[in-house]
């Protein structure tokens, strides 16, 4: 018996094609560099985000200003801040409770160590709140707290005219008029520290209270903190 074999079965194999290695161009390690330092420039990121988390107390209700604090008023959360920010720590929540808020607060907001005092803030009777926008050079130089006993002082010229006629005052000059009062809270605008305004709430006899806010709204007017006022 013959055995053919066809033309197909016979011819050889072709040959594999060496083909030359893929080279890598320099933009194509640029792009690996960069990518690879955003990743290290995202996890330093991350580790210091992470080291620099603190747990804070935040205003879980909105309340006015004079209000006493409960457990309801307050909670926490974990934010990234400074550790030295004028914050104040989750651990000292409870001794926020029963304190007073000595400013209007916020939900939402971060809650700082002077926004809460001791001190109510239930105006005596015979008094009113009023409050009146100052500037840094209209204030003492110490940060006023709710509590503290000031003198408010009529800054108005010597030579100033007289409400209503035009004409000036004798220009020789006399004792201030002064209105003592009570600081009830403050609160402060945005802005660098020359055109900042500090509200000042204040506890003021009842019968000098429209005269003092009038004598704010012309500017012409100054606080003081009284010998003592600041309790310490």
């Amino acid at each position: 018996m013959t055995t053919t074999f066809s033309a197909a079965q016979t011819e050889p194999a072709p040959a594999a094609i060496d083909r030359p290695p893929r080279r890598i161009t320099g933009r194509q390690l640029s792009a690996v560099a960069v990518l690879i330092l955003v990743g290290a420039l995202l996890a330093a990121w991350a580790l210091w985000a992470a080291n620099d988390r603190r747990e804070v107390v935040v205003v879980a209700a909105s309340v006015p200003i004079g209000t006493r604090l409960s457990e309801d008023h307050l909670s926490t959360m974990l934010v990234t801040a400074d550790p030295g920010a004028a914050l104040v720590d989750a651990a000292d929540l409870d001794d926020l409770v029963g304190r007073y808020a000595a400013t209007a607060l916020t939900e939402g907001q971060l809650l700082a160590p002077g926004q809460v005092t001791d001190t109510s803030l239930a105006l005596p009777e015979g008094t009113e709140q009023i409050g009146i926008g100052l500037s840094p050079d209209q204030l003492p130089a110490e940060h006023l707290q709710a509590g503290w006993a000031v003198t408010i002082v009529d800054t108005t010229p010597a030579d100033a005219p007289v409400p209503g006629t035009g004409e000036a005052t004798d220009p020789v000059l006399a004792p201030p008029t002064t209105f003592e009062a009570t600081v009830v809270g403050t609160s402060e605008t945005s802005g660098s520290m020359a055109a900042a305004t500090t509200v000042v709430y204040l506890a003021v006899e009842a019968g000098q209270a429209a005269t003092i806010v009038a004598l704010s709204a012309s500017g012409n007017v100054a606080l003081t903190l009284r010998e003592g006022g600041s309790g310490g």
